[in-house]
């Protein structure tokens, strides 16, 4: 077998290897359906800030219409909730993307990883 067949062959393995890890991460980010998925932060926000809002347009009308603002401190309350939720869907978003800690920041780094080790092994044919 000549010095380019080898080469050829391990070009060939690197482009399987490659292309299987691109597979696993389109799985992880779509999953079976192919759509991409919501996180369940992301929902769970959208389902509390939906929520507080509604408790905090029925609560002003109320307090208009009954010219009571004795329903005051729900309405702080909420608000408050709403911004506290904000807060921990922003930290949790943080804290994915940063080093050592963030699924999407290990997906990279293990990319890179992957493409250094094949790069350095299978250069080397002789």
């Amino acid at each position: 077998m000549s010095r380019l067949e080898k080469l050829i062959k391990a070009m060939a393995r690197r482009y399987a290897k490659r292309q299987k890890f691109m597979e696993e991460v389109e799985q992880i980010k779509y999953g079976k359906s192919g759509k991409r998925k919501m996180p369940t932060g992301k929902k769970l926000t959208i389902f509390l800030l939906t929520n507080f809002t509604i408790v905090e347009i029925y609560t002003l009308y109320i307090m208009y219409y009954l010219r009571d603002i004795s329903a005051l401190p729900t309405l702080i309350t909420v608000v408050i909730g709403e911004v506290i939720a904000l807060l921990v869907y922003q930290i949790k978003s943080l804290k994915e993307n940063t080093a050592n800690t963030g699924f999407m920041y290990e997906l990279k780094m293990k990319n890179v990883d992957t493409c250094m080790v094949e790069d350095t092994d299978e250069d080397a044919v002789g």
